[in-house]
């Protein structure tokens, strides 16, 4: 595979996958250079979907304006005929929720020095991603790699983004694992630094507590228990916990965004009190974390040096359809970053072979990083009137699913649902999975004597949206 640059890739082997995208163990060889990465194709099945392309594009735009040593680096992106690809930092090491998980006899709960100083290194990458006014919008251990060096980064900025952008996106969408969602984002409002801010509350309370602050419930419940329901204290459940550490995770996890730390200084602050310097806290985690390898059944790294073989696979260049436009990306050297302020970007049509024909596109640079607003992967909403007028159903790009589609209900400030004549009980309520057709929605709410009924239409692979608002007044 060979993309504008003579950037080619010798496979080796795969490493995993996930819904959008399969990983693979590669050496990169560009500019007579050769560094093993993680190469992350998209799933064939999926680069026609115009939703799934954003996502991937966006994690190459963002990961390239990045460079922490808390954060997986992007070397290289770019595409060809058989799709986008990200060329990432190869981590050694382990996602923090496989450790927890391989804990079985300690409840998944990590030694207390391991989970302050993994929990410190994601404040670092954290902090650097919201100062260049990018919001994650995924934080969980699913998205934290703990490297046998010691050192844990931030990974999977596929859904983040900028929050001048939120408006240009599909109205209601929420992204992101649901126990780590701030309440205010199941009524609409945007991703915000300050929802970043609540999920790394949760992320803390997992590593240091393992266990989620609202129990391990079903979604229905798990959404009231977010909405309305509080907490206990970190340090009530495990005492070891550093009092201002915990104090800290209980402002993070408060319903009300202005009731949370206004950033993660007074975290960093705080772990910095017990876990040292950067260089004792990592010798903490390796450590502990080195010894496990072999009990996680981690495969080493290390790539054949001898010729390639049926596991060591050199992809050819794969030539563009004809008379088709691709586009091709090239990762930016880290100077040209600064000095843009985030990130540039270049495209080009890629001609068949024998050799690419490569026309130079503009380039255009965002506005410096001290002026960058806050980036967000969700859609903000204008404030909801108080009447009893349903907005339209908005249908959702959903990956293919068969024959189903969703139905995802939301209503202030409650009633009682019925589908298609059926009871569901009272809101909240999960997205529902329901087959493609006509469904009508009836929402009682005694209270407020309110009994209306509305017809929607669900798609196959696809979720709609159902969002009223009642008037609470008299």
């Amino acid at each position: 595979m060979k993309s504008p640059g003579d950037v080619t890739f010798v496979v080796h082997r795969a490493l995993g996958g996930g819904g959008m995208a399969d990983v693979f163990l590669a050496t990169m060889k560009a500019g007579g250079e050769e560094t093993k990465v993680a190469l992350k194709r998209m799933r064939p099945t999926l680069v026609a979907d115009p939703s799934y392309r954003v996502h991937f594009e966006r994690e190459a735009r963002i990961g390239a304006s990045l460079r922490h040593p808390n954060v997986v680096a992007l070397h290289r992106f770019g595409e060809d005929a058989q799709g986008p690809w990200l060329a990432l930092e190869l981590v050694d090491g382990v996602p923090a929720a496989r450790l927890m998980a391989a804990r079985p006899g300690h409840s998944g709960v990590l030694p207390l020095a391991v989970a302050l100083g993994v929990l410190a290194d994601v404040v670092e990458g954290l902090d650097c991603a919201h100062r260049q006014g990018i919001v994650h919008r995924d934080l969980s251990p699913d998205n934290v790699l703990v490297g046998f060096d010691g050192v844990a980064k931030l990974s999977d900025f596929g859904i983040a983004r900028a929050e001048e952008a939120t408006r240009l996106t599909t109205t209601g969408t929420v992204r992101g694992k649901v126990a780590y969602l701030a309440p205010e984002l199941f009524d609409g409002a945007p991703s915000s630094s300050a929802t970043d801010r609540y999920a790394l509350g949760v992320l803390a309370f997992v590593l240091l507590g393992g266990v989620p602050p609202f129990g391990q419930v079903n979604e229905a419940e798990l959404i009231k228990r977010i909405l309305s329901v509080e907490p206990p204290r970190l340090d009530e459940l495990r005492p070891e916990v550093p009092a201002e550490v915990a104090e800290w995770v209980a402002s993070a996890l408060a319903k009300a965004p202005a009731q949370r730390p206004q950033g993660l200084e007074g975290l960093r602050d705080a772990l910095a009190k017990h876990v040292g310097s950067e260089d004792a806290r990592h010798a903490a985690v390796r450590a502990w974390v080195e010894p496990q390898r072999s009990q996680l059944g981690v495969p080493s790294l290390e790539v054949p040096s001898e010729a390639p073989s049926a596991q060591t696979v050199e992809e050819p260049a794969s030539p563009a359809p004809p008379g088709g436009r691709r586009r091709a990306w090239l990762g930016l050297a880290p100077v040209v970053l600064l000095a843009a302020g985030a990130l540039a970007w270049w495209g080009w049509p890629v001609a068949p072979p024998p050799a690419p024909v490569v026309v130079p596109a503009r380039v255009e640079a965002p506005p410096p990083a001290v002026a960058a607003a806050e980036v967000d992967a969700g859609v903000a909403e204008p404030p909801e009137e108080p009447v009893a007028q349903a907005r339209p159903a908005v249908e959702h790009p959903a990956p293919p699913t068969g024959r189903t589609g969703s139905l995802w209900i939301r209503v202030r400030p409650w009633a009682q649902v019925f589908l298609d004549g059926k009871d569901l009980g009272q809101t909240p309520l999960a997205p529902i999975k329901l087959a493609p057709g006509k469904h009508t929605v009836l929402l009682v709410n005694e209270k407020l004597r309110v009994r209306k009924s509305y017809p929607v239409r669900v798609f196959a692979g696809r979720q709609a949206e159902l969002k009223v608002a009642f008037d609470e007044g008299p």
